[in-house]
């Protein structure tokens, strides 16, 4: 078996809410999904985040504003 082979057959558990409003977890991790398109789908997002993150900051001929807010987590 190939480390390809192990890794493939790994979904995820689907036991981690995070980034919570009003105390509700706004976004989680759901159960079952495969662990190589959780992990395409995370970058992705990640890349959008950054992206619009750096048009915001950067960007002055643009209506879209960038801020910072911290929120500690319990």
């Amino acid at each position: 078996m190939t480390e390809t082979d192990s890794t493939s057959d790994l979904k995820t558990i689907g036991l981690t809410p995070f980034i919570y409003c009003a105390n509700q977890p706004l976004f989680h991790v759901s159960a079952g999904v495969p662990i190589g398109d959780a992990l395409i789908q995370a970058s992705d997002m990640l890349f959008l985040v950054k992206a619009f993150a750096e048009e915001a900051a950067y960007d002055k001929a643009t209506d879209r504003h960038a801020w910072l807010r911290i929120t500690w987590l319990q």
